[in-house]
């Protein structure tokens, strides 16, 4: 089993409720589970980002097409849904 104490910076700084039965208060995972819970949220957070995007009328078909600001837009709405579905996996079915 692997101790994850930071993973992702500030992703997986995920503590749990300490137990009284001497338990550390740290996440105990294996990499498998970290890589797909990661993988996962990465690509339904990119698609959610660019939905989000098209729908909002920041897409253009071309990336040379956009403005700088609809550009950084687009990207931090990916990185934010992103970390929120990592976030939310991790959640779910890392914390048991």
């Amino acid at each position: 089993m692997l101790r994850v104490i930071a993973g992702i910076p500030g992703v997986f700084y995920i503590l749990k409720k300490a137990n009284n039965d001497g338990d550390t208060g740290f996440m105990d995972t294996d990499i498998l589970s970290i890589g797909m819970v990661v993988t996962i949220g990465l690509m339904a957070g990119a698609a959610t980002g660019l939905v989000i995007g098209y729908l909002a009328g920041w897409q253009k078909p071309l990336w040379s097409d956009m403005t700088v600001r609809n550009k950084a837009k687009n990207i931090l709405l990916v990185l934010a849904c992103s970390v929120i579905f990592i976030v939310g996996l991790a959640w779910r079915f890392l914390l048991e």
